[in-house]
């Protein structure tokens, strides 16, 4: 089944409530006040809107690592590595209510509630502050104690390491600001506006550093651009939220204690999934630092780059479920909201799985074409793959439980399953010497386990769809239409020979024109298809 399109983009109420029972924040619409046209907004459309946008990180994580490999070092990337692994445990700090923003701008628009809204934003806004103080004051003393808490192997690099933490740290205190405005831009449904933004001032900062490296800059200097881009990115998200919703205020004025409450009742859920998230690869990424030092997490970083770059790829198509799934549960809509569930699952299945055969089968060839032949003499990268398939394509699962407000058990379970990573990691280190290896071994069971056991059985419960209903629509057809590429990949491998870019021309090339056909006959749904043809007859005619 295809996915649905222009499906509104209706939040349900908020699950925090009183003694009358009502949301917090609810009031009812003036009846002089007509509530504004719903603009119905096309979910294939923000999906490939949020993918467009997202190609020139992709492109971007391809290319830093390996100029900063061939102009300072394996060791510097590792340090690279290790700055970013550190300074994102502050993103910890806006408690899960960036997820809320949104909710609240679609909510309260539909129906011109704009005070509502207000109130809500601003108890939003509130927390963001803080969180930003919080952020620069952290920040400062990392730098000042990073002499002692630094790994020895690290040290040579101390000076270098200090200036980019402190760009960096204070990169994040700002985009903890941003919540406020990345929300009421979503949920006005303008994932367009907001990938603009993000991927121009993304290329900008891309060629900075690009120019900072081939003139000879150090590590330090790296920090500086990624500062001032990130003040830019917000300044230019600021002014396009609030040129968006002319008549929102936000004010000092509309924060109220149960204001507070009410946001962090919803963000909370959303904290436990992404401590988990953060605990599972960033947690793992500091252990490999503090034990084997800055290249082999250089090393080990390249192939969960590959990994963390997919989960973001099943992350822009999974959020837009959220908004819809909330529309049919406040509607009452059981069968759209099952159909929505095993829409998801099977389109993220058939985004997911390709992904998993190319990094699983040839991914070895991609490691060495890209980073050297140093980045792929261990079977992390393929480890790595297959765990993370049913988490990646799973992704629209769990945000149609968010929209549900129904994934607070969900996170629990995630977050259960990466704290225990850590622990399996160390057991497999030091009694079963497997290293770098034992630590994807760990990163995948923690990935798999919980997206195959209770996840399934809440989203399957929750919804009243039967189990093996739903696993067969997460494997059966995805399995069946993506075999062929994999036959493809396999036989370029064993018969390609050793040149790795014959491999990958061969392999890719027959693959995807065979998975194109495939998908082209029994995925796409005949309106898109229609779409397609007419656009591409139209330039023809042109």
């Amino acid at each position: 089944m295809g996915i649905k399109n222009n499906i509104a983009a209706i939040i349900a109420e908020s699950s925090v409530t009183h003694n009358n029972g009502k949301p917090f924040f609810e009031v009812s619409t003036p009846s002089t006040l007509p509530p504004p046209k719903k603009k119905r907004t096309s979910m294939t459309r923000s999906v490939l809107a949020n993918w467009a946008g997202h190609i020139v990180f992709i492109l971007g994580g391809f290319i830093l690592p390996r100029l900063i490999n061939d102009h300072l070092g394996q060791e510097q990337l590792g340090v690279w590595d290790f700055g970013w692994s550190t300074i994102t445990y502050l993103n910890l700090l806006s408690a899960g209510v960036a997820s809320s923003v949104n909710q609240y701008v679609a909510k309260y628009r539909a129906s011109s509630q704009w005070l509502q809204m207000g109130k809500a934003i601003s108890c939003c806004a509130c927390i963001f502050s803080g969180s930003a103080i919080m952020g620069v004051t952290i920040t400062i003393i990392l730098v000042y104690i990073l002499p002692w808490i630094s790994p020895p192997t690290f040290l040579p690099y101390l000076k270098e390491m200090q200036m980019l933490l402190l760009c960096l740290g204070l990169s994040v205190s700002i985009e903890l600001l941003l919540p406020t405005y990345v929300g009421i831009i979503s949920g006005c449904q303008r994932f367009d506006l907001l990938a603009f933004i993000e991927t121009g001032c993304y290329l900008i900062l891309l060629g900075w550093i690009v120019l900072i490296l081939l003139f000879g800059g150090d590590l330090a200097l790296l920090g500086v651009p990624i500062l001032c881009m990130r003040g830019i990115e917000g300044l230019l998200k600021r002014i396009v939220a609030l040129r968006l919703c002319p008549l929102l205020t936000l004010s000092p004025a509309l924060i109220s204690w149960q204001g507070l409450k009410a946001v962090f009742a919803f963000g909370g859920k959303t904290l436990l999934e992404t401590i988990a998230k953060i605990g599972l690869y960033q947690g793992n990424n500091m252990l490999i630092a503090y034990l084997f030092g800055p290249a082999a997490l250089a090393i080990y970083a390249r192939s969960m780059t590959l990994i963390l770059h997919t989960n973001k790829l099943l992350f822009h198509f999974a959020r837009v479920f959220a908004p819809s799934a909330s529309h049919y549960k406040a509607t009452g809509d059981t069968r759209s909201l099952q159909a929505l569930l095993l829409n998801s699952a099977q389109n993220g299945a058939f985004i997911t799985l390709p992904l998993v055969l190319i990094f699983g089968i040839v991914g070895s060839s991609l490691l060495r074409i890209w980073m050297g032949p140093g980045y792929a003499e261990l079977a992390v990268l393929p480890i790595l793959t297959i765990g993370h398939y049913f988490s990646q394509a799973q992704a629209g699962t769990f945000y149609v439980l968010m929209g549900m407000n129904h994934h607070g058990r969900a996170s629990l379970i995630i977050f259960v399953c990466s704290l225990s990573s850590l622990i399996i990691s160390i057991l497999l280190v030091k009694y079963f010497h497997l290293n770098l290896l034992g630590i994807g071994i760990s990163v995948s069971l923690a990935a798999t386990i919980p997206y195959v056991t209770a996840i399934p059985h809440i989203a399957a419960k929750t919804i009243e769809v039967p189990l093996h209903t739903y696993f067969l629509a997460l494997i059966q057809k995805p399995f069946l239409l993506c075999l062929p590429t994999a036959f493809c990949l396999i036989a370029a491998r064993q018969l390609a020979g050793p040149n790795d870019y014959h491999i990958l021309a061969t392999g890719l090339g027959s693959g995807i024109l065979i998975l194109g056909v495939m998908y082209w006959k029994w995925v796409l749904p005949d309106t898109m298809k229609c779409n397609i043809i007419k656009n591409i007859w139209r330039r023809n005619r042109i």
